[in-house]
């Protein structure tokens, strides 16, 4: 069972002593098993709020002879923490010369607890920023049935989510206007990453509609298709805009407004807030205290700048691994410089008493097209097309800054001495820059 991590314990009802597994003092914040423990010692180690009701159910147990099971909060004695743990009791009553017992496991739950809360505020909040995006997404597994929609699907087709999960396709849109997007179906299903426009005759041609369809498939570790994500835009209003000739500059700028707005909260959300991408200079973070001059970078220059990353890490005494993270990090933003603008200008900064490294890259090449911006969250993609740059970046640095564009690119990485705690989307994105 403490494979498990799960404490056992045993009462005698009589003496109301507690035989307990080594697990069992662990939990409890006793590197060494005490001596002697027993239903007061337990007490006092209970939550003073939590206590009277804990020891009201160990008693009517003992009275009724039933089982003894509930969550309470404790303080571990050896750091103070408190805890939340999880008991069973199981009450076997005397026989054959042997007084009655209760015996029983106990449970650390705060880390589960934790992890279940996180997951449904995950879950929240990335529903909140799916149903207010201006765009229909949608997730369809690979037997064309829908698995999720939006609000702006259920919208749009102008039925209930329960109406739409589980149905396929060709039942939610039409068969008509399914055989118009099949070919980009069975490509998406095929593992290809899919964009188009289509007049698609939705309702069997009774409402046909102009959309921009983004299609990114869902590809499992061992190759496998599971199904695909849809990202629909419906732009009817904006080919009839083009075919008039009147407000077409309006409506492209509100639908590139509209679209990277749900990229940069997107791009959030997925990182779970690690990666910023910024619009503009004002998006960036504060300069905190430069440790040096400017490294001009080059290739013979990059050791300089890992050097000084080094010394200012490792003066802040930042843990090994993540002295060994932020020069990763640092590596990759400073040589994608040098490989792709040909030069470029790095300095440190940093905050000893915050415990916070700042490490500024930037140069005057190209930028990143924005078209591409969105990949940044794909394992092995990097602006050079396939490699690790962006992908270690986000694995080792605590946040990444990015600001890109003709005139050349910004990177900011951040690296805390203390690992933050993931925010995991508690607050909307649009409060975090």
């Amino acid at each position: 069972l403490e494979v498990t991590g799960l404490g056992c314990w045993e009462v005698d009802v009589v003496t109301g002593t507690v035989r307990r597994s080594r697990r069992y003092d662990q939990i409890f914040g006793h590197d060494a098993p005490l001596p002697f423990w027993d239903h007061e010692r337990f007490l006092e180690q209970v939550h003073t709020e939590d206590r009277v009701a804990v020891d009201t159910l160990y008693r009517e147990a003992l009275t009724a002879g039933t089982d003894w099971q509930f969550v309470c909060r404790i303080h571990r004695a050896n750091d103070g923490a408190f805890r939340r743990v999880e008991i069973h009791g199981r009450h076997l009553a005397a026989s054959d010369g042997l007084p009655g017992r209760l015996l029983g496991t106990v449970r650390d739950i705060t880390e589960v607890e934790q992890v279940t809360r996180t997951a449904r505020e995950i879950a929240a909040q990335l529903r909140f920023i799916t149903d207010a995006a201006p765009l229909l997404i949608s997730y369809v597994d690979a037997g064309l049935r829908y698995r999720f929609v939006n609000e702006g699907y259920t919208k749009w087709f102008a039925r209930p989510a329960d109406q739409i999960i589980g149905r396929t396709v060709p039942e939610t849109i039409g068969q008509a206007a399914f055989e118009k997007a099949r070919p980009q179906v069975e490509r998406a299903l095929g593992g290809e990453r899919i964009t188009y426009e289509a007049l698609l005759p939705y309702g069997d041609g009774q409402n046909p509609r102009f959309i921009h369809s983004d299609m990114v498939p869902d590809v499992a570790e061992d190759g496998t298709v599971r199904g695909y994500v849809a990202v629909v835009l419906d732009i009817t209003d904006r080919k009839r805009a083009e075919a008039e000739n009147a407000e077409l500059t309006a409506a492209l700028q509100e639908v590139a407004v509209r679209q990277r707005r749900f990229l940069r909260e997107m791009l959030y959300g997925l990182t779970e807030g690690k990666f910023r991408l910024c619009d503009t200079a004002a998006d960036l973070p504060v300069p905190l205290s430069p440790a040096g001059a400017p490294v001009i970078l080059s290739a013979p220059t990059l050791r300089i700048l890992r050097e000084r990353v080094r010394a200012a890490a490792e003066g802040m005494q930042f843990a090994a691994e993540r002295v060994q993270d932020l020069l990763t990090a640092a590596g990759e933003a400073s040589k994608n410089a040098v490989r792709h603008a040909g030069a470029g200008k790095a300095q440190v900064h940093l905050d000893p008493e915050a415990g916070v490294i700042q490490v500024w890259v930037t140069d005057d090449g190209a930028g990143i097209a924005p078209e591409n911006i969105h990949r940044v969250v794909e394992r092995g993609w990097t602006t050079g097309g396939f490699g690790a740059g962006f992908f270690l970046m986000r694995s080792t640095a605590d946040r990444i800054y990015l600001l890109t564009g003709g005139s050349g690119t910004t990177i900011v990485l951040e690296q805390d001495r203390i690992p933050p705690v993931p925010t995991w989307l508690n607050r909307p994105p649009s409060q975090q820059f």
